[in-house]
Order: C-alpha cells, then sequence, then structure tokens
C-alpha cells in the first residue's frame, strides 16, 4: 500500500526562536506508512531565520530521511495567510493531505498517522479537525482542547476549530480552491472556516489531541487587530451583532466541558525543547483542564 502523502506548511517571519521545534515535530512524523513534505514559506525575515533555513535544507538533502523531504522560500509576502496559501499552492498532484503549522507550534508523536487512519476509516470526510494541547512559552500545560461537531452555525459565528489541528484532503484547496482570503489579515482562519462550512465541505471530528499550541504573549488572537477585524466580520455577515458571536462561544464552552466527561483526560506529552533537541522532552500533565478559562479577541 502506497505511503499517505502530507503537505505541511510553515509561514514564518522572524521566528527563528520557534521555528526548529516546529520542522523537528514534523520531520519526525514520517515513516510507518506516512510521506511527508515540509514546505516553510518565509517573509523575508532578517533574523537568521533564512541562514538557519538553507543549513537546515542542505541537512536534509547530505543525510536524507525515509519519507521526509524539506524545502523552503524566503521572500515578502502579504501576511501569513499568503504565505499559506502560497505554500499549499506548491503543492504536487497526487498529494492527499494539506496542513499547516505555525512556527510557534508542534505537531505530537504520530499525529499524521493518526489523521491518516481517521481519513481512512472516514472516507467521506474531506476535512478533520482535531485536539491540541495549550502550553506556555516554557513548554509547560495550560489546558487541553478537543476539537467540536461542527456545523454551518458554530462555523457563521465562532472560529470552531484549531488550524494546528485541522487537516484537509489537498482536492479541497486544489480542485475546489477554498484557501485563505487574505482581505483578512487575523481572523481569516475563522473566515476559512465559514467558508468550508458554506460550501458544503464534509468535516468531521477526531477526540485525538494533534498537536501543541504556545501562549507567547505574542499570538495575534489577543490583539487590538483581530478584535477590530472581528467586529468588522460582525457588520459584514451578522447585521452587526457581536451578541451572537459571544452566545455561540459560550455555548461552545459548554459543549466542551460535557465532552470531557466523556473522554478520558490526556496525562502526559512530549515536544521539542531549547533544552531537548534532537529529542523531545517528556511533560506530565498533573491537573488536567479542557477548557482555556482565557478570553481571546476571536471567540472560539
Amino acid at each position: 500500500m502506497p505511503d499517505c502523502r502530507f503537505w505541511i506548511v510553515t509561514p514564518s517571519y522572524k521566528s527563528l526562536r520557534w521555528l526548529p521545534y516546529a520542522v523537528a515535530s514534523v520531520a519526525d512524523q514520517a515513516g510507518n506508512g506516512i510521506a511527508v513534505h515540509h514546505h516553510v514559506q518565509d517573509g523575508g525575515s532578517d533574523d537568521g531565520t533564512r541562514e538557519w533555513l538553507e543549513a537546515y535544507a542542505r541537512q536534509c538533502t547530505d543525510s536524507p530521511r525515509a519519507g521526509y523531504t524539506f524545502s523552503f522560500e524566503s521572500a515578502p509576502d502579504a501576511g501569513m495567510y499568503d504565505a499559506i496559501n502560497k505554500g499549499w499552492s506548491c503543492a504536487p498532484q497526487g498529494t492527499d493531505f494539506l496542513g499547516h503549522l505555525n512556527s510557534d507550534e508542534q505537531y505530537l508523536p504520530g499525529a499524521l498517522q493518526a489523521v491518516a487512519q481517521a481519513f481512512a476509516q472516514n472516507p467521506s470526510w474531506e476535512v478533520l479537525l482535531g485536539g491540541m494541547i495549550v502550553i506556555d512559552g516554557e513548554g509547560r500545560y495550560i489546558c487541553h482542547r478537543r476539537s467540536l461537531q461542527p456545523s454551518k452555525l458554530v462555523f457563521r459565528y465562532t472560529t470552531g476549530g484549531m488550524t494546528a489541528a485541522t487537516f484537509q484532503r489537498a482536492t479541497v484547496f486544489q480542485q475546489r480552491g477554498i484557501g485563505f482570503d487574505t482581505n483578512w489579515r487575523v481572523i481569516a482562519d475563522k473566515v476559512w472556516y465559514a467558508t468550508l462550512a458554506q460550501a458544503g465541505v464534509a468535516m468531521g471530528c477526531h477526540n485525538r489531541l494533534l498537536s501543541v499550541f504556545a501562549e507567547t504573549g505574542e499570538n495575534l488572537g489577543w490583539s487590538a487587530e483581530a478584535q477590530k477585524e472581528c467586529r468588522h466580520y460582525a457588520d459584514l455577515f451578522l447585521g452587526g451583532r457581536m451578541e451572537g458571536i459571544y452566545v455561540i462561544a459560550k455555548w461552545n464552552a459548554l459543549r466542551r466541558i460535557i465532552k470531557e466527561w466523556r473522554l478520558e483526560s490526556p496525562k502526559n506529552y512530549a515536544l521539542y525543547t531549547p533544552q531537548s533537541l534532537p529529542r523531545r522532552q517528556q511533560f506530565t500533565i498533573s491537573r488536567p483542564r479542557g477548557t482555556w478559562g482565557k478570553k481571546t479577541a476571536i471567540p472560539e
């Protein structure tokens, strides 16, 4: 049976502090029926990112790994979402699945294999929504968040998914032409989920925790620009009323609490840290919690 072929894009701009760990977390997914190509679309960073990417690309050429390939481009772009679209456009025909992982995020061990298995078991799914662990800047556990069963209502009002734990069949982008709307600089992911739902894309919910999201204090979801774009979104699509957004967000929070009652809580996780490269560091979860308990500018 041929390998499942993943094409993962990481948008990057002056993110050398985090990028090596994100890259390492993609590279170790290869094998056991998984072939993965990782493409970093850098926005022309001048902090040493390009030099690191060049050195890493040479390393991949000189010491290839079975099932893993790497590429990058460093050139100006129109922002993170433009970079992702550009990276996905590089995926060749024959690619099975697309994903994107920000430079301050990581995949958990075996994530892509779990995704491939879930798609195989659910052939009607075009998009898979998984879960993630939220950590602080030192890698310490804050909470975990499972995906919720998608619906047009949820995606119309809230983000509804977590991009680091969302995967799509390549045909969604290559044939349906659904990418990120770059008119939105901060909430294009929220608009993307709404567009997928409106287009009738079949989406499934997977309870596996697939990725790690770092709450660094610099995340765009907490910015004033995010708040501004949310209000603009409400003006365009919700009759100017923000109330519905917060109602659905509270409903989602209740759904997560109820869902966690039925599922086993995570006990540990492993990720790359400055102290652990080239191996993952193990972390124990002493008090698991399935809700974030923190408001973002973009209600979820």
